[in-house]
């Protein structure tokens, strides 16, 4: 082997050919629900490469012989159930950056695993959507930057953080395939966000869905799966945006009598979950710094626990799977 030339592994064809961090599958045509988040005319496959190892967002890429056409993809690149020739189509998958994005369905009280080697992209011709979970979302507990929902209209150019530990410096950070759900390029089979508290999933919920935009999934028609709750679909437990007297506001509520309010004492409200943005007075929280960092606040308990006996989460980890962009 020439001094400086990247060892090449050649696998079975489904497998493709590690190159570097990359697994490549030349002449094939991937074929993806979701359209590419970046796709541009390039000099060479070359320069290609460079946009997605320089994209922190980038999990595969294809480029086309033909034309020079780039492709930088965010979804899971190996959940796709059509393969064939294309002479025209080289396609790459950052393995190195998938290995730390696809997690195993989380479990209660456990650190969440990552994919073996061997079922990150082993076998993609046999997918099970519900046992691959890619890290989109990270919502700090320590975050200093207001929480608005989930609908984000882009996303930073970062790595993705550890989803076990947060720093007092970390605030939001979220993949750009959140930014195309939002924009209605993409929709998810299933949505879930993990509680982490102590660097375990205390609580994980997630949601069925179907060409559901991300406005409308939390909302009093779904209801969600999660490890103890016991949540009816007969009880309205959601709430994405509640106010009472325009003084008080919380996102992401999971309770059976609505919000925190003057006409509810703090000691009689009961709630699954909620996330306090830092723009509203809250009322019942004693601690004086509570409006310079957002509250993740959940019951560690299988029913709502009154506001005194929540726990604070260190993070909220927002994680998907699977794909009905396509489907009818």
């Amino acid at each position: 082997m020439t001094v400086g030339e990247k060892k090449r592994t050649v696998t079975s064809r489904s497998e493709g050919t590690l190159l570097g961090h990359y697994l490549l599958l030349t002449e094939t045509a991937y074929v993806s629900n979701t359209a590419g988040f970046l796709i541009v005319k390039t000099i060479n496959e070359l320069e290609c490469k460079c946009l997605c190892s320089s994209n922190k967002q980038c999990l595969a890429m294809t480029y086309r012989l033909s034309d020079s056409t780039c492709s930088l993809y965010a979804n899971d690149p190996c959940d796709t159930r059509i393969w064939h020739t294309d002479t025209d189509v080289n396609f790459y998958i950052n393995i190195k950056r998938l290995k730390y994005r696809l997690f195993e369905k989380p479990e209660q009280n456990q650190r969440l695993k990552r994919l073996t080697p061997s079922t990150l992209c082993g076998n993609m011709n046999i997918f099970n959507s519900e046992k691959r979970w890619l890290f989109v979302v990270k919502i700090s507990g320590q975050s200093k930057v207001n929480f608005n929902g989930l609908d984000f209209n882009n996303a930073p150019n970062q790595v993705a953080p550890s989803p076990w530990y947060t720093l007092s410096s970390e605030n939001i950070w979220n993949s750009i395939l959140m930014s195309q759900w939002n924009s209605r390029l993409y929709f998810p089979k299933y949505f879930g966000f993990a509680l982490i508290y102590n660097g375990t999933v205390r609580e994980f919920i997630y949601f069925r869905l179907h060409k559901t935009a991300i406005q409308n999934f939390f909302n009093k028609q779904h209801t969600p799966v999660t490890f103890c709750w016991n949540l009816k679909s007969t009880k309205a437990h959601l709430h994405h945006t509640l106010e009472h007297e325009n003084s008080f506001t919380r996102i992401f509520s999971i309770s059976i009598n609505g919000n925190i309010s003057h006409t509810i004492p703090c000691n009689k409200h009961e709630t699954f979950m909620y996330i306090s943005p830092l723009d509203k007075t809250d009322q019942c929280f004693s601690n004086p710094n509570s409006q310079q960092t957002l509250q993740i606040m959940f019951s560690d308990q299988c029913h709502p626990s009154p506001y005194s006996k929540l726990l604070h989460a260190d993070a909220l980890i927002g994680l998907i799977s699977g794909d009905t962009t396509t489907d009818t």
